[in-house]
């Protein structure tokens, strides 16, 4: 069975929303309302990160999200993702594959909120 047909975690997103920045202006922030999404969640690893670890530097947690196949993920780069009960950050634009019906999936990066 593929990747794309059975997501072994399911992923909460915000996704992201316009709102008035105080200002006369708009920003973007992440809905108060998520929406449940079945995903495959990857450590995404780097000798760099390896290398701080051993020093006892802070170490930036980084996972590649692969929603299941039609989802619909409502991701962008101002979203906000719950996944093990914790709060994580999209990192940079999600990547939308839309090769066919039968491939339609996001991929996208997620980072520890807060670090």
């Amino acid at each position: 069975m593929s990747l794309l047909n059975k997501g072994r975690e399911t992923v909460v997103i915000f996704p992201m929303i316009q709102v008035d920045d105080g200002y006369g202006g708009k920003t973007w922030k992440p809905s108060p309302t998520g929406t449940a999404v079945r995903a495959s969640v990857q450590p995404v690893n780097s000798e760099a990160s390896d290398e701080l670890a051993v020093s006892g530097q802070s170490v930036e947690t980084v996972y590649r999200v692969r929603t299941v196949r039609h989802s619909g993920a409502p991701v962008g780069p101002w979203a906000r993702v719950r996944w093990l009960d914790r709060d994580w950050d999209v990192v940079g634009e999600p990547e939308r594959q839309n090769g066919s019906e039968t491939t339609t999936h996001s991929v996208f990066r997620i980072r520890a909120r807060g670090l």
